[in-house]
């Protein structure tokens, strides 16, 4: 049996240990009309625990972290005021999770015209004339990003000119503020020990150590 469809049986286990609901953070199954080689759960699984977050955005749309977040979090609202107490979320891409737990640095909203100014100046300057532009306005930001970090540095230089006068003092104030997040919901990281006391069915030595390196948590309404 495929490795990913034992992490998504054993995780049903869970749910169902914990009358839980499955919300989905894995990017790539975001998105409708992408199959092959997702590792989406099928209609066997997705009988037994109520998902969310699976499927709902079609391509070419894109989620960012942001728009993940406040999915995750309507999710939530809804479905606790519904009587639901635990949520299982689910997938390896540690950005979206991460965003969700912690919280995301409040950015200005950037115009397409200020994207396409950058934009259109990176495929003429190159990244490093636009590192410079960044070092200008936030020389702190500037130097925890290297210069060859096209992403970042176009990223950087749009929330600068969006009206944010300093990435870096931003980071601090975020930083130092519990996140929303944990203030409503206790946090319990499965352990693979976790998961092997839950399921006797999966013993297998290389089954767990593949276990061990997937991030997959609880989510507990307090």
């Amino acid at each position: 049996m495929d490795v990913s469809i034992k992490l998504g049986r054993i995780i049903f286990v869970v749910a169902e240990f914990d009358q839980a609901e499955i919300i989905n953070a894995d990017s790539i199954q975001f998105y409708s009309q992408i199959e092959v080689g997702t590792a989406k759960p099928g209609p066997e699984l997705t009988s037994r625990a109520h998902h969310h977050l699976l499927s709902f955005v079609d391509p070419p749309k894109t989620l960012s972290a942001g728009d993940f977040t406040r999915a995750a979090e309507k999710v939530l609202v809804e479905r606790t005021v519904a009587g639901v107490k635990n949520f299982v979320i689910v997938g390896g891409s540690g950005f979206y999770l991460q965003a969700l737990e912690k919280g995301m640095i409040p950015a200005p909203i950037i115009s397409e015209k200020i994207r396409e100014q950058v934009k259109l100046k990176f495929e003429n300057e190159g990244s490093e004339k636009l590192w410079t532009e960044v070092e200008k306005r936030d020389p702190e930001y500037a130097l925890k990003v290297s210069k060859q970090d096209s992403y970042r540095v176009q990223r950087a230089l749009e929330i600068l000119l969006s009206g944010l006068t300093s990435i870096s003092q931003a980071q601090r104030d975020f930083a130092s503020q519990e996140s929303s997040f944990r203030k409503k919901y206790r946090i319990q990281k499965i352990a693979r020990q976790s998961l092997g006391r839950r399921s006797r069915a999966f013993k297998s030595t290389r089954f767990y150590r593949l276990v061990s390196f997937k991030k997959r948590w609880i989510f507990r309404n307090w």
